[in-house]
């Protein structure tokens, strides 16, 4: 085996964290899909698609960083800011439901004075609106019984109040139901974060599970295998530059001063061709003249 024993090291602490980061991410999607649908099937179906997803890219972006950053150009190292972008997207993601889970009773408390705050806001809203409307009711029914001519009016204005009682326990019922049945999920981490600070403590572990691979990555030193690959490649091109020198001296004796042509540009591995190589013809006279040269170098 041509891998160094830290590299091995390297290569299994890796393989474990990224285990880790799927069992957080199926700890941390489960929360969110129960805390959103309020219920255990639904969660259970669609934890395990999203798990694929969010880990499936997160692999992506991981084994297409390259090993050293010092052999990169701009373009590359705009791609890799990317993706080092896209993995910290995930692990964010990851990391917020996660928080919810891992401070669950301190949440909940925080959650239940919240919809008990915002009952109470609502709630006496609706009550002075009601109040109101009540009032002038009454205020009107006290005015019809002291007109005669306008006291037939009475049980329709008596049905009308009743009916505005209905209205308003109608109303506050609904209200206690939509705050009871509301998730208010961004809410929820917008409070925790105000109210538990520690919480970000969560996000910043399931940061450095997702980034130590990473950094495993980019600071890994090359297999006996590549060092012995780039020996090859080197001695490989040195001696085509070699050749192509050699090849425009022995044009240069006889006269005819040309280069080595090509019809790939990565030659001499010959894996990309020019798409257009225009030849470079001599003249017949040219020809003939350079054969002369020759023979007259032979004959001497």
């Amino acid at each position: 085996m041509d891998t160094p024993p830290s590299e091995q090291k390297k290569a299994l602490i890796s393989g474990v964290l990224i285990l880790l980061m799927h069992l957080l991410c199926i700890a941390g999607l489960y929360e969110l899909f129960y805390y959103i649908f309020s219920g255990y099937l639904i969660p259970l179906i669609l934890t395990p698609i999203f798990t694929l997803i969010f880990m499936n890219l997160y692999r992506l972006n991981y084994v297409t960083l390259p090993y050293q950053l010092n052999y990169i150009g701009f373009g590359s190292l705009v791609s890799f800011f990317i993706r080092i972008s896209f993995i910290a997207v995930i692990a964010f993601v990851i990391s917020k439901p996660l928080e919810l889970l891992v401070f669950k009773a301190q949440t909940n408390e925080i959650v239940k004075n919240y919809k008990q705050q915002l009952y109470n806001s609502k709630s006496q809203y609706i009550t002075q609106r009601f109040n109101d409307d009540k009032n002038e009711i009454l205020s009107q029914l006290k005015n019809f019984k002291t007109q005669p001519q306008l006291t037939q009016y009475i049980p329709a204005k008596k049905a009308e109040l009743e009916q505005l009682k209905t209205n308003y326990n109608s109303r506050i019922q609904k209200l206690q139901s939509d705050i009871n049945d509301g998730m208010f999920f961004i809410k929820t981490l917008t409070l925790v974060n105000q109210k538990l600070p520690q919480t970000n403590i969560v996000t910043l572990f399931v940061l450095i599970i997702a980034f130590i691979p990473i950094y495993y990555r980019l600071k890994r030193l090359p297999t006996l295998g590549e060092i012995k690959y780039k020996e090859k490649y080197d001695l490989i091109t040195t001696e085509f530059e070699s050749f192509k020198q050699v090849y425009q001296t022995i044009f240069e004796k006889i006269g005819i001063h040309t280069s080595y042509k090509s019809r790939f540009q990565d030659s001499p591995f010959n894996r990309e061709p020019v798409l257009e190589l225009k030849p470079i013809i001599g003249t017949e006279k040219e020809f003939y003249s350079s054969l002369k040269k020759i023979s007259g170098k032979e004959n001497n």
